[in-house]
């Protein structure tokens, strides 16, 4: 007697702009690196979270560099500094390499990044830092914020460190809601 098998989803070879080899080895992206801020966050949060997260922590840094240019707006002074970076991109780690030196200026293991996000020529990567227990250390954090809720002060949260980058290569890979297997 013959046993039908359950169907299973076959394997589609989808084109895109490296071949999943590629990413055992390693591919680089050419960035700007912008800045980075700290936010908190639940352990799990949603998708959607994840993404205003990531839109906050861009809106934090750019206001940060319009901020340094007004202060050292003056004939002689620089605008504040943005660095050449390559990002670097495994299977194992994430690492931001000096442009010119190759230098690595981060090297974060994959386990590390809870999500990264696409946001037109952005890219946001979020990466977990050291559990926090209380969401009124938010202010610790950010001195500017005006925003408390008291319903989450009892829950455990984390410390997000968000690097925020210009590439345009913001669109190779598709990055939106890359997340870590938790």
């Amino acid at each position: 007697i013959r046993r039908a098998l359950p169907p299973f989803p076959t394997f589609v070879d989808v084109p895109g702009p490296c071949d999943p080899e590629d990413l055992i080895d390693g591919i680089i992206f050419a960035a700007t690196y912008l800045g980075c801020t700290h936010l908190l966050s639940e352990r799990t949060p949603t998708k959607s979270a994840r993404m205003q997260q990531a839109q906050e922590a861009m809106s934090r840094v750019r206001a940060a560099q319009k901020q340094a240019k007004n202060r050292k707006k003056s004939p002689d002074s620089e605008t504040p500094s943005t660095a050449e970076v390559d990002l670097f991109m495994s299977t194992q780690r994430i690492k931001v390499l000096n442009a010119d030196t190759q230098e690595a200026l981060m090297d974060l293991p994959l386990r590390t990044i809870s999500y990264i996000a696409d946001i037109g020529n952005m890219v946001v990567l979020m990466a977990r830092g050291k559990m926090v227990r209380s969401h009124s250390a938010q202010e610790n954090l950010d001195q500017t914020s005006e925003q408390t809720d008291m319903n989450h002060d009892d829950r455990r949260m984390y410390r997000m460190i968000c690097h925020v980058f210009e590439s345009e290569d913001h669109n190779l890979p598709p990055m939106d809601g890359w997340t870590d297997g938790e």
